[in-house]
């Protein structure tokens, strides 16, 4: 099984605050790489529901858990 690392979890808060235009996209191709890793399959699901139905106060909402995600996983990079 491969996690995806903080890394991945900075490049969505990037997009968030950044490119939400590029924010789906990169969910998608990402969701595709780290399939196995609930967590983020989760929470990639979460912004792309939000993202669909153009539900900014969800969007902005998930922004706390994405931070806790990049702490989380620099903390701990297997993810376990």
């Amino acid at each position: 099984m491969v996690s995806a690392s903080h890394y991945i979890f900075m490049d969505l808060l990037n997009l968030h605050n950044n490119n939400r235009g590029r924010l789906r996209e990169v969910c998608e191709l990402y969701g595709q790489r780290y399939s196995d890793d609930e967590e983020f399959q989760e929470i990639t699901g979460m912004v792309l529901s939000a993202v669909n139905s153009r539900d900014e106060s969800a969007l902005n909402g998930l922004e706390a858990r994405i931070r806790e995600l990049v702490i989380s996983r620099r903390n701990n990079p297997t993810g376990f």
